[in-house]
């Protein structure tokens, strides 16, 4: 009964570590620091973040040092808000990007009186370890690129898809079937040709991320680069989309100088002259081409030239 017991817990063990090995960085961070206007650390302050890409509210508090972290949100726009007795409250607006960490530092000022000031502006940059680039889908759809993972990750730097096989990349010039495509966190390669699955809805895609170089060893399983995919979630807002195909057969059907078109031309001479034999061949619009170009040379007594010259 021991070593049954023994076993199972092995077993969920290893499986506890297999899943967060395969799920990578799925989420962003907000962290920052708090400090008064003379530059010292304010402990205790309340930071609160809220989203249309989350339910509810986050809250953390500083430390003694003044730093927060709010780990494990969404990727969307957030509203940062600090708050402490006796200073006044500011609220700022940051955006989470996939995997990134987005740094969020504020001083806080003495409140005389109770006053919020909302503070609208450009934050900076998303802060991270690794070469990375982050596209959310609203803003790819404004480009002509695909809704593929595949497609939208051919417009990142440092990527080619000049490769042996349809929808595989090079990443960094490592093989085209050493790259690692994550959907929420799952891996969706092929096993042989390491292209990733058809496991997803496009309509469904909220961001991709693409990683080329520095890429953490939480991770693994590849020697390339990572596409790493989430999906839409539920949020504070409803939202919804509608997208339909339009087609016509007659937008595709080929025009009479597109058809291909082939033909054989034979030419009969004097005897002990040249008989020629050429055939051509007209595809897509092209100009002739000549695809066979026999010469022969006959004799009087040459019999296959009697039988040619008898059937004319």
């Amino acid at each position: 009964m021991t070593r049954t017991n023994t076993f199972i817990a092995a077993a969920l063990v290893s499986l506890s570590a297999a899943s967060s090995f395969a799920q990578g960085q799925q989420y962003g961070v907000v962290s920052g620091r708090v400090s008064s206007t003379d530059g010292l650390p304010l402990p205790g302050a309340t930071v609160t973040v809220s989203s249309n890409a989350m339910q509810g509210t986050r809250s953390a508090v500083t430390d003694v040092n003044g730093i927060f972290a709010l780990p494990g949100l969404a990727p969307g726009q957030y509203s940062v808000k600090f708050e402490l007795n006796g200073m006044t409250s500011v609220e700022r607006r940051a955006a989470v990007g996939l995997g990134a960490v987005a740094v969020v530092d504020q001083q806080l000022k003495l409140a005389p009186v109770t006053e919020v000031v909302d503070v609208h502006g450009a934050t900076p940059s998303a802060v991270t370890s690794h070469g990375t680039v982050n596209m959310v889908v609203p803003e790819l759809a404004q480009l002509p690129v695909g809704r593929t993972p595949f497609l939208m990750a051919e417009i990142t730097p440092g990527l080619t898809d000049n490769t042996p096989s349809a929808s595989q990349l090079t990443i960094s010039g490592a093989f085209a079937y050493d790259n690692l495509f994550l959907m929420n966190g799952v891996d969706i390669n092929d096993n042989v040709l390491g292209t990733p699955n058809n496991l997803f809805i496009e309509d469904a895609i909220q961001e991709v991320q693409v990683l080329t170089s520095g890429i953490s060893a939480e991770y693994g399983r590849f020697g390339g680069g990572i596409v790493n995919v989430i999906t839409r979630s539920g949020g504070n807002a409803v939202s919804g989309a509608f997208r339909t195909n339009l087609t016509n057969p007659a937008w595709s059907v080929e025009t009479p100088f597109e058809q291909t078109a082939s033909g054989l031309l034979t030419l009969h001479c004097p005897p002990e002259q040249v008989y020629a034999l050429t055939s051509f061949l007209r595809e897509n619009g092209a100009e002739a081409v000549a695809v066979a170009d026999l010469d022969y040379v006959f004799s009087r007594d040459n019999p296959l030239y009697e039988k040619l010259k008898a059937g004319l």
